[in-house]
């Protein structure tokens, strides 16, 4: 598209309303909705300085293409010359506005990603994101690696296109996100992390540059698993991000404390399932296996304690896949030697995820509310993980505690749980010196890089099923303790029952009202009874006019009567005086 009329523009809402115009005309033909496009690219690119400077504007100019009739008439058409744009346009403005169109696309539509697919979008990403020229605008990189990261995770990449990832590519997203490292505005890198692993929102550019490393870690994987379709055995690409970890890891420390704050906030099955795959090939990957510090395993064993016990019994497939990790963890890395970090809690999950119907004395801070059991019989795979979890020699003796660990290392006279319980004491073992030499690159990609099949993987098939774990994007992981907190935040207390309405109330306020004159009648009867000593006794007044009652079940009381006196007797009057 070459873009060769000029406009000017007096302030920003004339450019929104040319915009708006451009793509509401009616376009029959190809080469009309070819011209639209082209005016429609011009005015964003002449305005992009002046009026289109933030990533708002950008995503504005982004929805009113998508909104209009332009869009919505011929969106096959459009979708193709704005991806044929990507692949021919050199100029960043244009590839800006491009990329950012492409973005909102891939995420509605995964058809988008299967044209960019078929059109060798990967290698033009590639060529893109290496050229300082597209570097000098930070936007357009992360956008670039946006583009990049939802293409990879969606779409299987070609192993032809594949090979184009040299190991100059992968080694500048690991130094971007060492450069990055300090950065207070930003500190979490996911967005590297993710191509070089993956995740699906909008991130800074550390953020970016992880997930690209994510994601280009599980094409390398799948890749190398993946049977040839002719029947013959692929010659295997060499993995570029283990390669890189294997030889310079010591330089790229910030990359693997990312992916376990990665792994620690991710909510999304598909960025766990990248995060588990990378780990898994770093625990079992001899040259790779001491790359993280000792802090940052302690902090994956709680997250994977958390994890492994927050998820319900459908979530089988992501429980495996933590399984077949948690092995070369506590196997191969430095969690290996004493003091053993989790001993009890690590032997309390293991029987929890066996279907053990009770677990006692847990504390809340390991195991949660200190009884758990799993309402379901464990599968078959679920057993045969946890009993290879099992056979990691410091947890095997079941007599050896933590604390008699500790003990013993503190006098100095135990390498291991087996020899605390013996009582052995045995100086411990030195460590295997290491040669000083430089290796050289072939033997670092054919040698230090192949993963141990015999003592990291108990089956041959872990490998492939930790590779051919998939998951949609977006869908999140489901959660125990979530689902717990939604049925008890539903359940509502009850509504006092409705009294009914009867004359009760009004007979208690009659009865009160009828105390309180009895008690005036009182005190007044009281008082005139020291007057009648003097004056003599007042008129017989009838007690009833006390009462004025208002409810016909109420009968006036009766009225108090004199005492009858006796008759007078006939003898009285005869006799004598």
């Amino acid at each position: 598209m070459d873009l060769e009329v000029s406009y000017d523009f007096e302030d920003a809402e004339q450019v929104w309303n040319e915009l708006d115009e451009i793509v509401s005309r009616e376009c029959p033909s190809q080469d009309l909705i070819d011209d639209a496009l082209r005016s429609f690219l011009t005015v964003a690119t002449s305005s992009r300085e002046k009026y289109i400077s933030s990533e708002h504007d950008i995503a504005r100019c982004s929805y009113i293409l998508l909104s209009s009739p332009l869009f919505e008439k011929h969106e096959d058409y459009v979708r193709r010359q704005i991806v044929h744009c990507l692949l021919q346009d050199d100029e960043p403005d244009a590839l800006l506005f491009v990329t950012s169109f492409l973005l909102f696309e891939i995420r509605e539509t995964e058809s988008t990603a299967e044209l960019l697919n078929r059109e060798g979008a990967f290698t033009r990403l590639l060529d893109l994101i290496s050229n300082p020229k597209q570097n000098a605008d930070a936007t357009l990189h992360r956008m670039l690696m946006e583009l990049l990261y939802e293409m990879s995770r969606i779409q299987r990449i070609r192993p032809e296109e594949l090979v184009h990832v040299d190991d100059a590519f992968v080694r500048q997203l690991f130094a971007l996100i060492e450069e990055l490292s300090n950065d207070v505005n930003d500190p979490y890198h996911y967005p590297i992390i993710r191509v070089l692993v993956g995740s699906p929102s909008r991130k800074s550019l550390k953020e970016m540059l992880n997930n690209v490393q994510l994601v280009l870690n599980e094409q390398f994987m799948v890749t190398a698993h993946e049977p040839s379709p002719s029947g013959m055995s692929p010659v295997p690409l060499t993995n570029k991000v283990m390669k890189a970890l294997a030889t310079q890891g010591s330089s790229f420390k910030t990359f693997g404390e990312n992916i376990i704050l990665l792994l620690n906030r991710e909510s999304e099955t598909s960025l766990q399932l990248l995060t588990l795959k990378l780990l898994y090939l770093i625990f079992t990957t001899p040259s790779t296996q001491e790359y993280f510090y000792t802090n940052d395993l302690h902090v994956l064993v709680d997250i994977l304690i958390r994890n492994l016990l927050d998820l319900p019994s459908d979530a089988a497939a992501l429980r495996h896949t933590y399984l077949r990790v948690l092995y070369p963890l506590l196997a191969h890395t430095q969690l290996k030697h004493p003091p053993y970090y989790k001993y009890e809690e690590i032997r309390k999950l293991l029987a929890v995820l066996a279907g053990a119907q009770a677990i006692h004395d847990c504390g809340e801070d390991d195991l949660g509310s200190g009884v758990w059991s799993h309402f379901e019989e464990a599968d078959e795979t679920t057993k045969r993980l946890v009993s290879r979890c099992r056979t990691v020699s410091w947890l095997e003796n079941p007599e050896t505690t933590e604390s008699e660990i500790q003990a013993a290392l503190n006098s100095g006279t135990a390498t291991s749980p087996v020899d605390v319980v013996s009582g052995e004491k045995e100086p411990p073992v030195p460590p295997i010196p290491r040669k000083l030499r430089k290796r050289n690159a072939s033997r670092t990609a054919s040698g230090y890089l192949i993963p141990q099949l015999d003592s990291a993987r108990e089956s041959a098939l872990s490998v492939l099923e930790v590779a051919a774990q998939r998951e949609k994007p977006g869908v999140m992981t489901p959660s125990r303790k979530a689902s717990l907190r939604g049925a008890a935040s539903k359940k509502q207390k009850p509504l006092p029952p409705r009294t009914r309405r009867s004359t009760w109330g009004r007979r208690a306020r009659d009865v009160e009202h009828s105390t309180e004159e009895h008690s005036t009648s009182d005190v007044t009867a009281s008082t005139r009874t020291e007057d009648q000593k003097q004056s003599g006794p007042p008129p017989e007044v009838s007690t009833a006019i006390l009462f004025s009652p208002k409810d016909e079940h109420y009968s006036p009381p009766l009225t108090k009567q004199p005492p009858p006196q006796a008759p007078k007797s006939r003898l009285l009057h005869n006799l004598p005086p």
